[in-house]
């Protein structure tokens, strides 16, 4: 009979131990969101040494929300842990596996003064300090216009693979 041993890191993330096969699930966050537990510096150092946390096989990751994924903790258990592999389902590192299948389609509506023009199924880059949201997505739809502010433009963008 085989066994599995499931430990819980904070939110929804776990350990999994297979034998000794040994899988993070969506167990590196470090990001404060309401409603949520997080791995604060203190459980992440006791994790560090904890047996249900040695030295993973593999992280995986669901989704890069805040509530699930930090890069910097990522990239710190892949410094620690060389010979661990990683799973997102975007492009993080170098030589990550791309997790692949039907993606959730995450659309974020934009506001911005000044009116540029930008068409349906154009490419448009974000950038901006203090974002964890900048990168290329797909203008899927578009709204230029002025009011007594001045001009401005609304957008709504999907992911850079969305069709229009």
């Amino acid at each position: 009979m085989s066994c599995c041993k499931v430990t819980l890191s904070a939110n929804a993330g776990i350990a999994l131990d297979f034998g000794g096969l040994r899988l993070w699930a969506d167990a590196l966050h470090d990001e404060k969101v309401p409603g949520f537990s997080t791995v604060t510096p203190s459980l992440w150092t006791a994790m560090r040494s904890h047996p249900a946390f040695a030295a993973p096989d593999l992280l995986f990751f669901t989704h890069c929300h805040p509530d699930h994924f930090s890069q910097w903790m990522a990239r710190e258990a892949l410094d620690l842990w060389p010979q661990a592999k990683i799973v997102l389902p975007e492009d993080r590192f170098p030589g990550q596996a791309l997790l692949s299948g039907r993606r959730e389609r995450v659309r974020l509506r934009l506001t911005a003064a000044g009116g540029f023009l930008v068409w349906p199924g154009e490419l448009v880059t974000v950038r901006r300090s203090g974002l964890d949201w900048n990168g290329q997505y797909r203008a899927v739809e578009v709204t230029v216009g002025m009011d007594m502010g001045g001009r401005w433009s609304r957008m709504v963008l999907a992911p850079p693979d969305f069709t229009v």
